[in-house]
């Protein structure tokens, strides 16, 4: 593989990777925030 798309496929990784620990933690908090609200 070439450097340019072997740098572009680590890119998508990491940023791949990082949007899925952004929306964990914000389903994390979101659900039992929702669970509250129809206690």
């Amino acid at each position: 593989m070439p450097d340019e798309i072997r740098g572009l496929a680590a890119a998508a990784v990491i940023t791949q990777t990082l949007i899925e620990l952004v929306s964990e933690l914000i389903y994390i908090r979101a659900i039992p925030a929702l669970l509250w609200r129809k206690m």
